[in-house]
């Protein structure tokens, strides 16, 4: 039978050693975001996953990743995937606009009071790791033309630094006309749900 001193000091050392493994497994967890910089759009599209999932074809407008990974503000970007159509089909496509801003461009107020915004309210959003991030859609979103705006805010939630937009939509070419059986038959457009995992997918810790 084991005697009292050494049972409480048995019981001293297991206390200690649970103690020193808390500490251990505390990892801070960054309460900010900030735009990943992508060192290409085939980076971007992986990162997107399913929300690209039937959107296979690829055009980019303009993707300078240069200057993000230099630093350089005010500087955008498109990528988009998707198919051309022909006459009587539609083109459809899925893409991201992302715009670093000039550091004290664009005042956070004034975008919250767009009268095209309507407010997001995910779970997520207000609360680490996404306390700085703001989501938008736009309030005319139809099956043909829709977005989805996140603003990337500073430290102080009065400036957006970065502007990043998830889109999609469809048309027909140019001397064809939408009818309601292309209106019928064009891909849905991507839900609230589907549009802010996509967004968070582009994000990390600051």
């Amino acid at each position: 039978m084991m005697n009292r001193p050494k049972l409480t000091l048995l019981l001293v050392l297991v206390m200690v050693n649970i103690a020193a493994c808390s500490k251990k497994a505390e990892v801070p967890v960054s309460k900010t975001s900030k735009f990943r910089m992508f060192k290409s759009d085939s980076e971007i599209k992986q990162a997107l996953g399913d929300f690209l999932t039937g959107y296979h074809g690829y055009n980019t407008v303009n993707s300078n990743y240069a200057d993000f990974l230099a630093g350089v503000t005010d500087r955008q970007f498109v990528v988009s995937w998707g198919e051309m159509g022909t006459a009587g089909i539609f083109s459809y496509d899925r893409g991201v606009l992302g715009h670093i801003l000039a550091e004290k461009t664009f005042l956070r107020e004034s975008e919250n009071n767009n009268p095209y915004h309507e407010p997001i309210n995910d779970y997520r959003l207000g609360k680490p790791p996404y306390s700085n991030i703001e989501i938008f859609s736009n309030n005319d979103n139809d099956k043909p033309n829709w977005r989805y705006i996140m603003f990337i805010l500073d430290d102080s939630g009065t400036y957006i630094n970065a502007k990043i937009t998830v889109f999609g939509g469809f048309d027909v070419p140019a001397g064809s006309v939408m009818t309601q059986e292309i209106y019928e038959a064009g891909p849905k457009q991507a839900s609230e749900a589907e549009a802010v995992n996509a967004l968070l997918s582009l994000l990390e810790p600051s």
